[in-house]
């Protein structure tokens, strides 16, 4: 997808419901990747993001209550 000049990938996966990864491009060269995790049963439980210039990870998980 191109949104405002910048190009996103999303990776699906055929079996899956969900996309497995999404990366943000400029210039052909990878800047952020982010990593979906869960299974089609509960849907997404966590998520990481990641920049690929600097040293930066994020990593987000559903809160059960």
């Amino acid at each position: 997808f191109d949104v405002n000049n910048k190009r996103y990938f999303y990776i699906v996966e055929p079996e899956k419901k969900y996309p497995s990864m999404a990366m943000l491009t400029k210039r052909g060269r990878i800047k952020t990747a982010v990593n979906f995790y869960g299974n089609n049963c509960s849907g997404l439980d966590s998520v990481k993001l990641s920049h690929k210039n600097i040293d930066l990870s994020i990593r987000l998980y559903r809160i059960y209550e």
